[in-house]
C-alpha cells in the first residue's frame, strides 16, 4: 500500500501543476483581455484542462512510476512504453465496433436513468444543493456552446468529444486506475466502481452523480477485458456527441430545466435494458485478459 500511497500523491502533485499551467493561462487571459470575450475565453481554459489536467499529466505520471529507469525493450522507445502502460497501443477492432454499438444501444437506459434521478425524492436543502450545481454547469455550458458553423461545430467536437474523451479516459481509466491496480493491489471489481465514483464525484454535478458513475464504472470494465483504453475513449466520445447535440438542439430554456420528461417509451427502455445486457455479456466474452478477482 506504501507504493499506491505514493503513486497517488504522485498524482495529485502531477494535478497540481496542471492547476497551476492552467492558472497561469488564465492570468494570461486576463492580461490581455481574452477574458472580455467569454465564448473565447471558456474555450481556451477548457483546451487547457484537456491538455494539460488530462493528458499531459497521466502520460507524465505514467512515465514515471512505470517507465522511468526502465529497460526500454529493443524497438520499442520511452514515449511507446508510456503509451503502453496506459493501453493505448492495441486494441483489437471487434472491441471499438462493440463499444460503439453498446453506447447508442444504451442510450434509451441511459436517458431514463437520468431523468429518474431527477425525480428521487430528496429533502429540499439536498434539491435546492443539486439544482444549484446543475445550474451553474448549464450556465457555463451555455456560453461554450455558444458556437456555430461548420468550424464552430469541429471545434466543439475537438473538444467536448474527442478531446475530453481522450484525456478523461487517460486521466481515470489510465493514470488512476492504474494507480489502484497495479500501484495498490486493489481488485479490479473494487478499482473499477471507485475510479466511476471519483470519476461522477470530479464533474461537480450532484444531480449527475449516479448516472456518471455508472457510466464511468462501465468504460472502466471496457478497458480490462479489451485490454486497451481505446473502446473506451469511443464510448465515451459517442456518449458526450450526444449530449453535444442534445444541448445544441435544446432551447434556453429546456437548457436550464430539471424537468424533463422520458424521450423514450418504456418499450424501447426495456428493449434499451435488455441490449445493453447482452452487449455487455458479448464483450466479456470477448475479454482478451483472464478476469482475476
Amino acid at each position: 500500500m506504501k507504493n499506491f500511497w505514493l503513486q497517488l500523491w504522485g498524482l495529485f502533485l502531477l494535478a497540481g501543476l496542471g492547476l497551476l499551467a492552467m492558472a497561469v493561462i488564465m492570468f494570461v487571459g486576463n492580461l490581455t483581455g481574452v477574458s472580455g470575450s467569454p465564448v473565447l475565453y471558456l474555450h481556451l481554459v477548457q483546451w487547457a484542462q484537456t491538455l494539460f489536467m488530462m493528458t499531459a499529466v497521466p502520460l507524465a505520471w505514467t512515465w514515471f512510476f512505470y517507465v522511468r529507469g526502465r529497460v526500454v525493450a529493443d524497438g520499442s522507445s520511452v514515449w511507446r512504453e508510456t503509451l503502453a502502460n496506459v493501453r493505448l497501443l492495441h486494441v483489437r477492432p471487434a472491441h471499438l465496433v462493440l463499444a460503439a454499438a453498446l453506447t447508442v444501444a444504451m442510450l434509451p437506459l441511459s436517458d431514463a436513468v437520468e431523468v429518474a434521478c431527477t425525480r428521487l425524492p430528496m429533502p429540499d436543502g439536498v434539491r435546492e444543493y443539486c439544482e444549484e450545481g446543475f445550474l451553474q454547469n448549464q450556465r457555463v455550458l451555455a456560453v461554450v456552446l455558444q458556437l456555430d458553423g461548420v468550424w464552430g461545430w469541429a471545434e466543439l467536437f475537438l473538444l467536448m468529444c474527442l478531446g475530453t474523451a481522450v484525456g478523461e479516459e487517460l486521466m481515470f481509466r489510465g493514470a488512476l486506475l492504474n494507480c489502484f491496480v497495479r500501484g495498490g493491489g486493489v481488485r479490479w471489481h473494487v478499482a473499477a466502481w471507485l475510479v466511476g465514483l471519483i470519476f461522477a464525484l470530479i464533474h461537480f454535478e450532484p444531480m449527475g452523480l449516479i448516472p456518471r458513475w455508472l457510466l464511468g464504472t462501465l468504460f472502466a470494465y471496457l478497458v480490462w477485458w479489451s485490454g486497451s483504453l481505446w473502446p473506451g475513449v469511443v464510448a465515451h466520445c459517442i456518449n458526450n456527441l450526444v449530449a453535444l447535440v442534445s444541448y445544441k438542439m435544446a432551447s434556453a430554456d429546456e437548457l436550464m430545466s430539471l424537468d424533463r420528461d422520458f424521450t423514450f417509451g418504456p418499450m424501447l427502455i426495456a428493449c434499451s435494458a435488455v441490449v445493453t445486457v447482452l452487449l455487455i455479456a458479448l464483450f466479456y466474452r470477448m475479454r482478451v485478459e483472464k478476469v482475476d478477482c
